[in-house]
């Protein structure tokens, strides 16, 4: 009879065992996916600002990327795949970078430059829920703008409960649904 009783226990002794570990690799939830589109300058056609493009994607994928919580699609992978996006625009480009990527948000904006003071637009689509969130930065000269951007990500760095790696100043949110489908 003791046979029986031996067995009982260790079946219920791995069900148990199975029940706290399963859920923590079966269920494991997987990172949300962003994907950082090179940003428009426009400026003055003598003022060259181009290398900001680069600076931007290097610092959200710095800034954004959490293991665990949010995957940004590296920088280099976003540049092989511009020569294709850029003849889309709009909607078309947005769910195209989603499709290429695997992402469900899609990062882009614009850097205006006007009499030495910068505006920082910037626009984040989340392709499940077909809503964007709208940013926006100013910052009256060069020496400001890097305070200022990176203040742009902390909406979604609440989102997702991750803590930013620099400090920012202040940010404006705008969630809508979008027309982009």
């Amino acid at each position: 009879m003791k046979k029986p009783n031996t067995l009982i226990k260790l079946i219920v002794a791995v069900l148990i065992l199975g029940g706290l570990i399963f859920p923590y690799t079966g269920f494991a939830a997987s990172p949300e996916t962003l994907a950082v589109l090179s940003f428009d300058i426009n400026a003055e056609k003598n003022k060259n600002l181009d290398y900001l493009k680069q600076g931007i994607s290097t610092m959200f994928y710095s800034r954004l990327t959490s293991p665990e919580k949010v995957a940004v699609i590296p920088p280099k992978k976003m540049a092989s795949l511009e020569p294709e996006l850029k003849q889309l625009s709009g909607s078309e480009l947005v769910h195209e970078t989603a499709r290429k990527t695997g992402s469900r948000y899609v990062l882009y904006g614009t850097i205006t430059s006007l009499a030495g003071a910068f505006s920082i637009d910037a626009k984040v689509f989340d392709t499940a829920e077909k809503q964007y969130m709208a940013f926006f930065e100013q910052s009256k000269n060069s020496d400001d703008l890097i305070k200022r951007w990176i203040a742009l990500p902390r909406p979604l760095t609440t989102k997702y409960s991750i803590a930013q790696r620099s400090p920012g100043n202040r940010w404006n949110r705008k969630s809508r649904k979008s027309s982009i489908n």
